[in-house]
Order: C-alpha cells, then sequence, then structure tokens
C-alpha cells in the first residue's frame, strides 16, 4: 500500500513569514543607506579612528539597547543609533583605502560589490530551497566567540599572521550567519524584523571591514647601471601595472640631513619658516634651495627642559629629480619619506611595541639603530659600524679579528638604551631587534648576545605584515625601508 503525505504550513504563518521578511530587508536598506551617509560625514569631517576601546563600548552598549528595545519603537531608534555609529567607525577606514592608493574607490566599490553579490547569492539560496540552517546556531556562536578572542590576540600580541586568519575566520563565519539568520526568517524561527536586521547588517559589515590590505609581492632589482635605470623601471610599470598603484619615495641617508634643534616660539604655521634659519648654518647646502619637515621629539623628564623638534633638510632638485623620474614613468609620487620613520612603521607592528623596543638595521658601512615605544621614537642614530667591518663570515669568538668591532657596536647600542632610560625616564628596553642581514644573521645575532646586555632576535618580516608571499633574509634586509614605508597609512589609522 502506497501512503502519499504533505506537510503544510498554516497560511497565517506564511503571510506573518513574509510580513517579517519584507520588513527586515526594508529595515536593512534603509540602515545601510544610513550608514553609507555616517560614513561619508565621517570622510568629509576627516575623523580619526575611534580606536577599539571606543568602538567596542559603542557598539556592545547600542546592541544591548537594540535588543533590550526590540519589541517597541525605541527599537528602531537604537537600530539606527546603533547602524550610523558603524558607519562613522567605517569612514576613517575608508578614508584610509583613499588615501594609501591612487585606486582606493575603485578598492572600495569591489569589496561593497563583492559583499553585495556574496549577500544576494546567500540569501538567494535560502529563500529558494528554504532549507533549516538552525543547526548552524551552536557552532556560529561558539566560532564568533573564539574569532572575537583572536582578534583581541592579534592586536595585542601583534600577530599580523593571526589577524589575517581571523578576517578568513569572520568571513566564513559571517556567510553562515546570513544563511542562518535568512533561514530563521524563511521557516518562522525568528519573527522580530529589528533583530533580524541588526544580525544580517552585522554580517554584511563584518565582510566589508575584514576585506584586509595584504603585501603581493616584494623584490629587490639591483640596477645594472646608472644609465639603464630608466629602462629598468619602466619594464617593471608595465610588467605589474604599477601606474595604478600610489608611489611612495623613501630617501637614503645621503639625500638628506637630520637636525635636532629646540622648537622655535612661533605660532604652529610659522613653524617650519622659523625652522629654516635655525637649521640654516648646520647643513651642507643652501638653505634657499632646501625643503624642510619636522617631527616632534619626546619631551625629556628633566627640569628645565625645552620642547625639542627633529628637522629633515634635503635639497630640493635632489627631490625634483626623482620625481620627474617618477612621473616620467607614469607614476605619481605622493608620499617622499625617510629611512628612520619608516623603519619606526615596521618596529610598532612588533609584540614588544607598548613596552618599548630597539630596532638595528646594518647596511654595508654603517648601522642604523632605533628606540621606539608605542609609536614615539626617542632615539634614530646612525653608528658608523657596518657588517663589512664585522667580518660576519665566520662565527663570532673572542678572539676573531673583527672583535673591537662586535664591541664598539654593542657599546654604541648600550649607551644609547642607558640615555633613553635615564634622560626620559620611561621602564628600561629588554628587547634589540634586528632586521636580517643578506647573508650571516646568526653570526651577527649570536655576537649581540655575547656582548649586549639586552636580548637580542632576529626579526621576520613576514610576521610582522599581512602577506601571502614568503621573503626571503635577502630581500628583507634590502627592502626593509620600503615594507615599512607601504604601513604608513596603517600607523596614521591606528
Amino acid at each position: 500500500m502506497k501512503i502519499n503525505t504533505a506537510i503544510s504550513r498554516p497560511e497565517a504563518s506564511i503571510l506573518a513569514t513574509n510580513k517579517v521578511l519584507r520588513n527586515t530587508y526594508m529595515l536593512l536598506s534603509m540602515t545601510l543607506i544610513f550608514s553609507a551617509m555616517t560614513a561619508g560625514a565621517a570622510m568629509v569631517m576627516n575623523l580619526p579612528p575611534f580606536g577599539m576601546i571606543m568602538t567596542f563600548v559603542g557598539f556592545y552598549g547600542l546592541l544591548f539597547l537594540t535588543t533590550k528595545y526590540s519589541n517597541s519603537a525605541l527599537g528602531l531608534l537604537f537600530v539606527f543609533a546603533l547602524t550610523g555609529f558603524m558607519g562613522l567607525t567605517l569612514g576613517p577606514i575608508l578614508s584610509m583605502y583613499v588615501k594609501a592608493f591612487s585606486n582606493g574607490h575603485e578598492l572600495i566599490m569591489m569589496a561593497l560589490g563583492g559583499t553585495g553579490l556574496i549577500f544576494m547569492g546567500l540569501s538567494a539560496y535560502a529563500l529558494t530551497t528554504r532549507k533549516d540552517f538552525s543547526y548552524l546556531g551552536g557552532f556560529l556562536m561558539v566560532g564568533v566567540l573564539v574569532a572575537f578572542l583572536a582578534s583581541i590576540g592579534a592586536v595585542v600580541f601583534a600577530i599580523p599572521a593571526l589577524s589575517l586568519a581571523v578576517s578568513a575566520m569572520f568571513i566564513l563565519l559571517m556567510s553562515g550567519m546570513i544563511l542562518f539568520q535568512t533561514s530563521q526568517i524563511v521557516n518562522g524561527g525568528e519573527t522580530n524584523y529589528i533583530l533580524a536586521t541588526i544580525s544580517l547588517y552585522v554580517s554584511i559589515s563584518n565582510f566589508i571591514e575584514n576585506q584586509q590590505l595584504l603585501l603581493i609581492h616584494c623584490e629587490f632589482i639591483e640596477a645594472i647601471s646608472p644609465e639603464s635605470l630608466n629602462s629598468q623601471f619602466s619594464e617593471l610599470v608595465a610588467r605589474f601595472g604599477l601606474a595604478e598603484y600610489e608611489c611612495h619615495l623613501v630617501l637614503t641617508g645621503e639625500h638628506y640631513r637630520r637636525v635636532n634643534v629646540e622648537a622655535p616660539a612661533v605660532a604652529e604655521h610659522e613653524i617650519t619658516e622659523a625652522l629654516r634659519w635655525k637649521v640654516n648654518e648646520l647643513i651642507d647646502f643652501p638653505i634657499e634651495k632646501a625643503v624642510i619637515d619636522y617631527y616632534k621629539v619626546p619631551m625629556p623628564m628633566r627640569a628645565n627642559s625645552s620642547n625639542m623638534l627633529e628637522v629633515i633638510a634635503s635639497p630640493i632638485d635632489v627631490l625634483k629629480g626623482y620625481v620627474k623620474q617618477c612621473t616620467d614613468l607614469g607614476l605619481e609620487p605622493s608620499i617622499i619619506d625617510i629611512q628612520e620613520t619608516t623603519l619606526r612603521n615596521l618596529a610598532v607592528h612588533t609584540p614588544e611595541n607598548e613596552h618599548g623596543i630597539a630596532m638595528l638595521y646594518l647596511t654595508a658601512f654603517s648601522a642604523m639603530l632605533l628606540i621606539q615605544k608605542s609609536g614615539t621614537l626617542y632615539v634614530s642614530r646612525k653608528i658608523d659600524v657596518g657588517y663589512q667591518q664585522l667580518g660576519l663570515e665566520d662565527a663570532f669568538s673572542n678572539d676573531c679579528p673583527t672583535v673591537n668591532v662586535h664591541r664598539k657596536l654593542a657599546l654604541e647600542i648600550q649607551r644609547s638604551l642607558d640615555y633613553v632610560e635615564s634622560y626620559y625616564k620611561i621602564a628600561a628596553i629588554s628587547v634589540l631587534g634586528i632586521i636580517p642581514l643578506a647573508e650571516h644573521s646568526q653570526n651577527l645575532l649570536d655576537s649581540l648576545d655575547q656582548n649586549l646586555g639586552v636580548a637580542a632576535r632576529m626579526f621576520d618580516i613576514t610576521q610582522m605584515i599581512a602577506c601571502d608571499i614568503a621573503l626571503d633574509e635577502r630581500t628583507q634586509s634590502f627592502c626593509a625601508p620600503v615594507l615599512g614605508a607601504t604601513l604608513r597609512y596603517v600607523i596614521e589609522k591606528a
């Protein structure tokens, strides 16, 4: 005997479901438009990033109020307050993309378009199949909790690889959340359109915010000859389509002078002009043919101390030459940076950033030592010891011919560390990070371990920034300053 069975839902239940679905998508579209307006306002007003604590407090506070009043008219007010606040926090992130890339607007539109397509596809699948995805609820809750804790760990311990993994986790989890929430509405599991709207909005917002910038290519190319530079550059621009990206120039030490001077007692807009006369006798080229800039030096913790500025001066003809070389190739230089600040950008991405860290960058005939804490540069100095004088081909020992050079380098580093501790009264810096050398990095590390009073460790830049490529020590050694330059807007965003 064959039995035919049919299961149907009451007509009233179907109508209620359709009403919740209609109200949810109408409210969702309105909140997305409102968020876009507040994000645009934040960009126009050039608002700074809100910071992790303010964002968490604002988001979870408004989320609590929205949930509490979800069955009243106040719920609608708090929905718009929450989504408007999230738009404000998104604005500075979008501004960073626009400033960092010449095609920043295109990147934003691609992110929005990709998010829209994914949302439409997943929603359409859940609506047409009417499958019950309620079994995902527990998994999604645990997954979001794990990803949230991991995101805090990525920030606290400055682990870009973990940050990248968290972004991928959130994208997958939000895909599941869209299926789950749409299924709940379709199958009658969610009858409150305000709560449904918030769940879908958060999923869409996480899709947009977790599409990270990635380092996709890094290469050191040695010039065949000065005459061949233009042809080599031209080939690179064509091969990688570099005209579509923002161009940053990083000057080497011989192209600028740094002078530490007392801050002039003038208005902010008059400082640059006043500094010209202060450094006039301290540089070896005419001040009227120089471009100057400056950054503030931390205030020492001593009585009667003065505010000091670090002034950077560069011959205008040198800068014009580099800019012309770029524009002739179709590139548009937007930033001219110096090695001290680009290397500082790398140091900020270390786990020791909040407690302070020293960084050593060796070239053939000199070394650059930076000491920074939480992005504030306390010391940046040149030491006249390079890896060629150290004789690193053989392992370090007290009997090696260059032992005195090794000890000189360690002594200069230790003096700088002691100076920062006594002059600025900050906690002792306990870690020296070393940018890898093209070769023999371990021999340098062994030497510093034996001659220095702080722990030394070799950096791996691939663990400091989000990237999907491997960088050998040679590439890291030659490209460290320009890799730091790419982090400029990340530092400003933070």
